[in-house]
């Protein structure tokens, strides 16, 4: 009777043995999604920020960069105008000659 006894413990904890292999490779199997969902989050989340703080550069860049700087030549040539003119009424006439030209 004490083998028979022994003999069901066995099978009992070979029982448990593969239930708990199984359960490993379970988790396991869990954790790998896991990882890989919070790489490609990363992942995403970086391309994300990319873009956010890339598009208004390159918006200043390919849109709003030819106006300035065509504003800021305007407003350096009304500058060099009214320096050499000191006061002289022909400098008005000289700005706006240099308005219609850049337009």
């Amino acid at each position: 009777m004490v083998h028979w006894s022994l003999s069901m413990d066995s099978d009992r904890a070979e029982k448990l043995l593969k239930e708990a292999v199984r359960l490993s490779k379970q988790n396991n199997k869990m954790l790998k999604s896991i990882k890989r969902s919070m790489f490609l989050g990363g992942v995403i989340k970086l391309v994300v920020w990319l873009i956010i703080l890339g598009l208004p550069i390159l918006f200043y860049y390919y849109f709003i960069r030819p106006y300035v700087s065509g504003a800021l030549d305007i407003y350096n040539s009304i500058g060099n105008v009214v320096g050499n003119t000191q006061g002289s009424t022909s400098g008005v006439s000289s700005i706006l000659e240099l308005l219609k030209s850049k337009q």
